[in-house]
């Protein structure tokens, strides 16, 4: 580039010489034409090499400062690879006020140029136009095929999958030992397991309700599983073809979290996400019902910690499932105005390198063929191991609500695992109302 420019300049010097030699009042002008037309060039290809500046906007509602630290280690490594790209991340831990946002953006036109999300789970924006189809895109097969399926809508593929989290319960396994405990296989073994805890004054498990969020994962943890006998859940339930009172597993799933519910200690509503890992990572609780996305924290934490991962049991051992699915995924707002870079980034990502960056700061299972897996923690490996047996359920391949009833489906669970007072039944009559009014007003 030095040299071309350098030669465009002696170019240019030589031409104003030779008009500089004759007549001022008779310069030729096809040799001032030649000079301007020129540097007209050298200032095109000089324009057309310098990328412009572009600053990507990312919106996510991940809580864990793994995750947020693998999002910076991908964007700090591109903008180090793309020095003209910057990023502006919004982050919103509340994912109500997340979806909400993220909806308000899109109607007013001004979206993010990537928003973090499964696309399963907002068909509704999908079918509005405003999630750019992926499905043709080089950097799609980077990623497992069985992960992209669940981001799959009408055999179009909305997202990119980076790695698979599952629905687990986590123990210390000094504690365990110490106490003479073994990991249940039912859930009556569970229930006795945490009487004994507790009645040594042990706390059973780590609870983080300040973050409204962790009470979806307490229900989710028994809904999902026992949707391998009822499937049609959610899909008779939104389509109002059946009520969720029809449904016995739902009812019992509602039960079993309310009798685990039942053994909270401590401030339960004053402990967030973040506080409520650090109790359970140095050992103030035996057990921590969460997702594979807390097993980087648990590390950090301690990294020298004696900790195992098992499926929360099913009322007979033989129903025990884990719960699987896309944990991180993104996509990319189709009216964006930096589509492309988002696009570039998106093949970053997907790559080899991107997938090894994201699976050394969260110690995730990578959804990215040829990502580095080589430094798994032996949590990690716990599920990997429950995964290959085969006894779990994708939650990806079933149908997921969208929309408002997936919102207020998400709130109902809140306000379910925090009231001390609640009815199953007097809570499930709630839920299936306000669907009622939802369904009449579409």
């Amino acid at each position: 580039m030095k040299r071309f420019f350098g030669i465009v300049v002696i170019i240019a010097v030589f031409a104003a010489m030779l008009a500089g030699c004759g007549n001022a009042a008779t310069t030729d002008e096809s040799t001032s034409d030649t000079a301007s037309g020129t540097a007209q060039t050298a200032q095109s290809v000089t324009t057309a090499e310098a990328p412009k500046d572009v600053t990507l906007t990312v919106m996510h509602h991940m809580g864990e400062d793994t995750k947020r630290n693998g999002l910076k280690a991908w964007t700090d490594e591109f903008t180090k690879q793309n020095a003209n790209v910057k990023f502006d991340v919004t982050n919103i831990t509340d994912v109500t006020q997340y979806r909400n946002l993220m909806k308000t953006k899109l109607a007013a036109g001004d979206p993010a140029d990537i928003m973090f999300g499964n696309a399963s789970q907002y068909k509704d924006i999908i079918q509005a136009g405003h999630v750019a189809d992926l499905t043709n895109t080089s950097f799609i097969k980077n990623c497992d095929e069985n992960a992209v399926k669940g981001l799959t809508i009408d055999g179009k593929a909305y997202g990119i999958p980076i790695d698979i989290g599952a629905l687990v319960v986590f123990y210390n396994k000094d504690i365990f030992a110490d106490n003479g405990l073994s990991v249940p296989t039912t859930y009556d073994e569970y229930l006795k397991l945490c009487q004994t805890l507790q009645s040594k004054n042990i706390m059973s498990e780590a609870w983080g309700l300040k973050d409204s969020w962790i009470a979806n994962v307490e229900t989710q943890m028994d809904i999902w599983p026992d949707m391998s006998a009822e499937p049609d859940l959610f899909k008779d339930t939104e389509t109002r073809a059946k009520k969720f009172a029809d449904f016995t597993g739902f009812k019992r799933a509602l039960e079993r979290t309310a009798q685990r519910i039942a053994f909270q200690s401590g401030d339960v509503l004053g402990t967030d996400h973040n506080a409520s890992v650090q109790l359970f990572a140095t050992g103030k609780a035996a057990m921590l019902n969460q997702g594979t996305w807390d097993i980087g924290a648990i590390k950090a934490a301690n990294k020298d910690g004696n900790f195992g991962v098992f499926a929360l049991p099913a009322d007979k051992a033989e129903d025990t499932l884990m719960r699987i699915s896309v944990d991180d995924s993104w996509m990319i707002a189709d009216k964006s105005a930096n589509k492309d870079v988002a696009i570039k980034f998106f093949e970053y990502v997907t790559s080899p390198e991107g997938g090894k960056a994201w699976t050394d700061a969260t110690s995730t299972i990578s959804a990215v063929k040829g990502a580095d897996a080589s430094s798994l923690d032996p949590m990690t490996q716990d599920v990997l191991n429950i995964m290959n047996s085969g006894k779990v359920i994708n939650s990806d391949t079933l149908y997921q609500l969208s929309g408002q009833m997936s919102t207020y489906f998400d709130t109902w669970c809140q306000e379910y695992v925090v009231d001390k007072d609640r009815s199953v039944d007097k809570y499930i009559e709630k839920l299936d109302k306000q669907f009622d009014t939802m369904a009449n007003t579409k």
